[in-house]
C-alpha cells in the first residue's frame, strides 16, 4: 500500500494503487519542444494526511482510489489524468481552447467531489485544491516553455490551499512571486522535466 507517499508503484505501466497514469505520462511538450496550447491542472486533496492519520493507511488508500474514480468519470481523452504521487494528482489538456475550458474541468472535478465516499464504513468527503494553468500562444510570461506551465499551475495551486481550499485557481501574473502555504518557496515538479520524465505519451487504459 501506498498511504500516501513516496512514488507510487506501477502494473503493467499505471499506477499499481489507483490505475491512472504515471507522472511521466503528463506531457505538456510538443515536438519542437514547447507546450503552446497545452493546459495543466495539478490537485492536491485536502485532508487527506488527517483521514490517513486518523483511520489508517488502507483507509487512505482508498481515499486516492475514489478520487482517481473522480478523474475517471469527469476526464475524457485527449485529455489525460495521472497520479503524481502520495495525494497529488494532474490533468493534462494537451490542445485546450481556451483557459475556461480548463477551468470548467476543474470546476467539473470539484463538482463530482461533493459525492460522499463510504471507506469500510466511514463517510470521507473529498475535497481539492486545484491549479490551473495554460500556455497561451505568444504569452511573453510562459513562452511555451513545459517548466514554467508547470510551475504555475503548481503556484495557482497553492493559492488555492492558502484560500479557501476545495476550489480552482488560474495562474495570473499576481501569482508570480507566490509560494508554498508555509512560506517556503514553490518546488517545480520539473524535476521530472529534467530527468526526462515528462514525454509524449498515449495514456494507457486501468485493467
Amino acid at each position: 500500500m501506498v498511504g500516501g507517499g513516496g512514488q507510487p508503484p506501477e502494473v503493467g505501466g499505471v499506477c499499481a494503487l489507483v490505475g491512472l497514469c504515471p507522472r511521466r505520462s503528463v506531457a505538456p511538450v510538443g515536438a519542437d519542444g514547447v507546450c503552446a496550447g497545452a493546459a495543466v491542472l495539478l490537485i492536491d486533496l485536502d485532508g487527506f494526511k488527517q483521514v490517513n492519520d486518523t483511520y489508517g493507511h488502507e483507509i487512505g488508500d482508498q481515499m486516492l482510489i475514489g478520487f482517481a474514480d473522480v478523474l475517471r468519470r469527469t476526464v475524457q481523452p485527449p485529455d489525460v489524468p495521472a497520479r503524481l504521487g502520495g495525494d497529488e494528482f494532474a490533468v493534462l489538456l494537451p490542445a485546450v481552447g481556451s483557459a475556461a475550458d480548463a477551468t470548467t474541468l476543474a470546476q467539473r472535478i470539484l463538482d463530482e467531489c461533493r459525492r460522499p465516499l463510504n471507506l469500510s464504513g466511514h463517510i470521507v468527503h473529498l475535497r481539492a485544491s486545484i491549479g490551473v494553468a495554460v500556455s497561451r500562444p505568444g504569452d511573453p510570461s510562459g513562452d511555451g516553455d513545459p517548466h514554467q506551465l508547470l510551475h504555475q499551475a503548481e503556484l495557482a495551486m497553492y493559492t488555492a490551499k492558502r484560500g479557501t481550499k476545495n476550489a480552482w485557481v488560474l495562474y495570473s501574473a499576481e501569482l508570480k512571486n507566490a509560494g508554498h502555504p508555509d512560506g517556503a518557496p514553490a518546488a517545480e515538479l520539473p524535476d521530472a522535466v529534467d530527468e526526462g520524465l515528462y514525454q509524449p505519451s498515449k495514456a494507457p487504459g486501468r485493467d
